[in-house]
């Protein structure tokens, strides 16, 4: 048997298996409990993704102020760029900490 068939009928076995099991549980959605623990880390998550973002900023600063110290303009560019990311994934941390911060407020009414 090649490999793609070996695939297939990887992939066949687990559409059937979660169907099956989607409707023994009677399509019974999740749990009151499940969504608060995960707004919960949602929530967590994000703040640590936060606090690498601001490390990541943090990093990339000093790496320009090396740069420009040494005049080394390679540096100087990999350190805004590091700074960037740091910002993006500072937005994404934060945007994931009101989610789960609303979802959490959602289940608690």
């Amino acid at each position: 048997m090649n490999s793609t068939k070996v695939v297939i009928i990887a992939v066949a076995a687990l559409i059937i298996g979660g169907l099956a099991g989607f409707y023994l549980t009677g399509n019974a959605g999740f749990s009151k409990g499940y969504m608060q623990q995960t707004g919960s880390m949602m929530k967590d998550n994000g703040s640590k993704m936060m606090e690498g973002g601001k490390m990541m900023m943090q990093n990339g600063k000093m790496m320009q102020e090396k740069g420009t110290a040494t005049n080394d303009t390679e540096m100087m560019q990999n350190g805004k760029e590091m700074e960037e990311e740091g910002q993006m994934m500072n937005d994404k941390g934060s945007e994931m900490t009101g989610r789960g911060s609303g979802m959490m407020d959602m289940m608690n009414q």
